[in-house]
């Protein structure tokens, strides 16, 4: 036993409202009505209605015909090649985002490395006995660095590389890590390494 569902919203249809009784009650035709119907097991299918009413000699409806198709292979492809489109496209808009990173990244290191060039100038010819200053022209130089990595991160995500696989000495690796880190001296380091 199956039972017919719209399309659009999911409720379940009242016996007035399927193709075949409109078409009859009516005296029309119902083309291409897309209904979903669910079977007894709870399986779903999408199928295409066709209906029409049946006139005898004077024009009075005397019954109806109606004619379905199981749409839900051709229903499953079109979602199919919607999600395979919205794929595409995302991929499409991260292909120009990493173009437009790459030439952002070049057109920025050029006034950085300017304003690098004159910081470090500045520190030659200043006093250095001016604390304020010292320390001013020692943050630009750390924000001008900061700046350039965010600058590498944009052009190493613009032209992604093949990773370079090597072995490594997992030991070395880990003091090498831990040598760089700032670790708070209420912090005990451990290494138990083989």
């Amino acid at each position: 036993l199956w039972q017919l569902y719209h399309s659009e919203d999911g409720r379940l249809a009242t016996s007035k409202e399927l193709p075949l009784t409109r078409a009859i009650r009516n005296g029309e035709t119902v083309t291409d009505e897309e209904w979903k119907y669910v079977g007894a097991q709870d399986d779903e299918a999408v199928a295409l209605f066709n209906a029409g009413p049946i006139r005898d000699r004077e024009g009075e409806v005397t019954g109806g015909i109606a004619v379905w198709r199981d749409i839900t292979e051709r229903k499953r492809a079109e979602v199919e090649l919607f999600e395979a489109k919205e794929r595409l496209l995302r991929q499409e808009k991260l292909a120009y985002l990493g173009a437009l990173a790459g030439g952002v990244g070049h057109e920025l290191r050029t006034p950085l490395g300017s304003i690098r060039n004159a910081a470090y100038f500045l520190k030659m010819i200043i006093d250095s006995s001016a604390p304020d200053t010292a320390e001013a022209l020692s943050i630009l130089e750390k924000e001008v660095a900061a700046a350039e990595g965010i600058i590498t991160a944009l052009l190493d995500f613009a032209r992604p590389n093949k990773p370079n696989r090597k072995p490594v000495d997992i030991s070395e690796l880990l003091r090498d890590t831990l040598r760089s880190l700032d670790i708070a001296e209420s912090v005990e380091v451990r290494l138990d390494l083989a």
